[in-house]
């Protein structure tokens, strides 16, 4: 399912403060970097600033994907610092989406979201993650955040799913919450299975 030679991962570092649980745990990363680089593959891993702070780069660093990048020479993509390009949808609440231009670029994209509540959503996994691919403004859709899930899944060609739930977290999420060792990993190239 994961063809061509450059593969965007698409992580979830939602925070800089390291807590199991609340964002993709650096060892699944590095398994899925593993897969990637043995048929010589070119990789890429990213995720957005969250609307409220610019963390991610500090997330990347904090929670080893800086250190993965340099031992597997992968590259770190801020997503929010990215020239983006609009993509035709047509759909209810979304004519178009903007998305940064890189995730265009690439063969393939696989998403690797940490399995957790959400407050909003109920959970955040294989669909919700794509969230974080959307640079601006996507703070103001949470009243519709039901609807535009999968506008935005539509719109963006996801390739696979590597969904870390080693280390989950259960409660008031995405940011508070209880760790809760679930030591489980779910892949697959239907994100709603």
């Amino acid at each position: 399912y994961v063809k061509g030679k450059k593969v965007f991962i698409k992580t979830n570092l939602l925070l800089k403060k390291v807590v199991p649980g609340l964002c993709t745990s650096p060892w699944v990363i590095e398994g899925i970097i593993k897969v990637l680089k043995k048929d010589k593959r070119e990789v890429y891993i990213g995720d957005c600033d969250v609307a409220t702070a610019k963390q991610v780069e500090a997330a990347a660093k904090n929670w080893g994907i800086i250190a993965l990048c340099k031992k597997y020479n992968a590259k770190f993509v801020n997503l929010s610092k990215q020239p983006t390009k609009k993509i035709k949808i047509n759909e209810k609440i979304f004519k178009y989406l903007e998305i940064p231009e890189i995730l265009t670029k690439v063969d393939s994209i696989i998403t690797a979201p940490v399995l957790k509540t959400h407050v909003i959503p109920r959970m955040t996994c294989a669909l919700k993650n794509q969230w974080g691919c959307i640079p601006r403004f996507r703070q103001q859709l949470h009243t519709i955040v039901h609807d535009a899930i999968p506008e935005i899944n539509k719109g963006l060609k996801v390739n696979f799913a590597v969904v870390d739930a080693t280390i989950c977290l259960e409660g008031n999420g995405p940011v508070n919450g209880i760790p809760k060792i679930v030591n489980s990993i779910f892949a697959s190239n239907d994100l709603v299975a």
